[in-house]
């Protein structure tokens, strides 16, 4: 199914407004006939809403960092690989996201440092290693802490 089908589909479903949907389908016209997924295009639905609101602006990293509450981090690993920091003391319900910015993250490995906070209830630091990866992740606290969607 292209990825404009599976628009309609989320219309029909009632997960977007037409309105939002043509704002989707504007946005991604250099994308028809692409040929995806239900997960391919449920990544690609963070990034996409924010560019349909003019909302989305993300950050262009080229080595390490400290983040920060909701940032939008495109991570370019294409030098070699760096680790990116979790903000300290996040609330509930905090949001960041990093992008692959040049395909590298197979190659050159994006760390994602945990700041003494869990991963997926591990203690352990996340490592980025698929190229093209999109993650969100959204602090729950307690015996889960920062929970990893779109991996």
């Amino acid at each position: 199914m292209d990825t404009f089908s599976q628009i309609d589909c989320m219309v029909a479903a009632g997960v977007m407004t037409q309105a939002t949907a043509d704002k989707y389908k504007t946005l991604m016209a250099h994308l028809t006939g692409l040929q995806t997924n239900d997960l391919l295009m449920f990544i690609a639905a963070s990034q996409v809403q924010h560019l349909a609101a003019g909302s989305f602006s993300p950050t262009y990293v080229t080595g390490p960092a400290i983040l920060e509450d909701g940032q939008d981090i495109m991570a370019d690993t294409s030098a070699g690989p760096y680790t990116i920091t979790l903000p300290i003391s996040p609330t509930i319900g905090t949001r960041i996201e990093v992008f692959d910015a040049q395909s590298t993250f197979a190659t050159n490995n994006l760390t994602i440092a945990r700041n003494g906070e869990l991963i997926d209830g591990s203690a352990t630091d996340l490592i980025a290693n698929l190229d093209n990866a999109h993650m969100t992740l959204i602090f729950n606290g307690g015996a889960q802490g920062w929970s990893v969607y779109n991996l």
